[in-house]
């Protein structure tokens, strides 16, 4: 998108430039003596390597620019507000545990001298210096509650809510309606973090605009037929925290493998493995379903399989023979029935839907949490509470499948998938346009390695 409404004013127009990586990098208000043309620059952003974005210059000023600093799961760790090289003001970033985008607080340091001391004369807002903003979230890590601390006492609350695709509404002391846009950068929506300037969340690869419940900068991925859309559509039910909807391992790992293999289906086999995600055994659906009554605990046991293949201590453990069982019991019907080819294509959609599980088994190691589906991950720093508060959707997303965090399992899950497409030769070699046993192993490990970098430190 190059141009358009004004997230929250619609009859404003913005204009959007971009860089030769499709990273926004200007906003442009129109032109007041030719509408319709980019007129005074709104803001212009720098990016790194990483295609993180590292600064921010209000209005293109080369004096007044926010610096941004990430740890290596891509949160943000710190923001500077800098005139020239001088700090005005440090906001540092504090980050749950149980999803990557669930802030907990943010420590505001108003006069850029590094200390957290500088508390407000007379702690009426917004006379204070330096506080502490402490975030309320909802099951989908929305920001519901902004809670300003001066120096023990609690200087001012702001209250959000929102609507289905993310457009913030302040609300008043007794929850009714407050005209006012929110006023400052942080995260709100899914815990994306928001730009006061355009109204935008900056979600890593892209920008999001609430107001017109779409991405406006193409998926990178190229995952969905519609390059723009959020979250397929689904916004209740998923986030997308890296700007990049779609599935690294089941899809684009499994399709550039199996292309490699020689595998001649490769393109539908992907697409065939990430079924389980996409058909009636999508986990939060399920529970979704399970929780109104629609889905029995058998039905619920039916749909772990595919994601959570526990093994008899009931962990989930990656690569065990019970994370393979689905893969080859499947293989071993499609050995019996080469002659076949209905039944071939059949037993190949169940065979890729048993590497889902054994892919599985590398993000979703541990012990399922809830109803026999759901990440530990979520859990794991929070002992004796089998759902925590706030967290359900959390464990039940896929948060765990995010390949910039877990990239080790993510190169585990390559390696084994190539593994399965050396037994798929041996069961059927028919199905190939060569042996990828002749492959040297190292091609495997640059292709996988190649597609989950390691993160690296600011």
């Amino acid at each position: 998108m190059i141009s358009g409404p004004k997230s929250g004013e619609p009859t404003t127009r913005v204009h959007y430039v971009y860089d030769a990586w499709n990273r926004l990098v200007a906003v442009k208000e129109d032109s007041s003596g030719s509408p319709g043309t980019p007129g005074d620059v709104i803001a212009t952003y720098s990016y790194d390597g990483l295609n993180r974005r590292i600064e921010k210059a209000m209005g293109g000023s080369e004096q007044y620019v926010t610096h941004y600093y990430y740890n290596n799961q891509w949160q943000l760790f710190e923001e500077r507000d800098m005139n020239w090289s001088q700090a005005d003001q440090i906001n540092q970033y504090v980050w749950g545990p149980g999803y990557v985008d669930s802030p907990i607080a943010c420590l505001h340091d108003g006069n850029g001298d590094g200390d957290m001391n500088d508390w407000g004369a007379t702690n009426v807002w917004p006379n204070v210096t330096d506080y502490v903003r402490f975030y309320t979230t909802d099951a989908n890590h929305n920001v519901t509650g902004v809670i300003a601390e001066d120096g023990g006492i609690i200087a001012n609350m702001d209250r959000y809510v929102y609507n289905s695709y993310g457009e913030a509404l302040l609300r008043k002391e007794d929850w009714s309606n407050d005209p006012s846009l929110p006023y400052t950068d942080g995260p709100l929506y899914c815990g994306y973090f928001f730009d006061t300037e355009t109204r935008l969340y900056q979600v890593r690869n892209r920008f999001y605009d609430p107001s017109l419940s779409t991405w406006i900068n193409r998926d990178p991925a190229a995952a969905d037929i519609n390059l723009y859309r959020y979250c397929g559509n689904n916004p209740i039910n998923a986030t997308d925290p890296t700007g990049l909807w779609g599935k690294d391992v089941h899809v684009y790992m499994t399709s550039e493998l199996a292309k490699m293999a020689g595998l001649k289906c490769y393109k539908q086999f992907a697409k065939d493995t990430n079924a389980p995600d996409e058909d009636w055994r999508e986990p939060v659906q399920a529970f979704l379903r399970y929780e109104k009554g629609a889905y029995s605990a058998k039905m619920m046991a039916e749909v772990a399989i595919w994601h959570f293949p526990v093994s008899a201590n009931g962990k989930v453990e990656p690569g065990s023979k019970a994370a393979w069982s689905l893969f080859n019991d499947y293989l071993m019907d499609l050995s019996k029935h080469k002659d076949d080819s209905i039944w071939q294509n059949a037993t190949l959609w169940a065979i890729a839907s048993g590497l889902h599980a054994l892919q599985d088994s590398y993000s979703h190691a541990g012990t399922p949490v809830i109803a026999g589906v759901g990440h530990d991950h979520a859990t794991l720093s929070l002992p004796g509470l089998k759902i925590p508060l706030g967290l359900k959707i959390s464990a039940l997303s896929s948060s765990a499948d995010d390949t910039r965090i877990y990239w080790r399992q993510a190169r585990a899950a390559g390696m084994v998938t190539w593994d399965a497409f050396l037994k798929l030769y041996d069961a059927s070699p028919d199905l190939f346009t060569e042996d990828p046993h002749d492959i040297p192993i190292e091609d495997v490990y640059k292709v996988v390695n190649r597609r989950f970098p390691e993160p690296r430190d600011e």
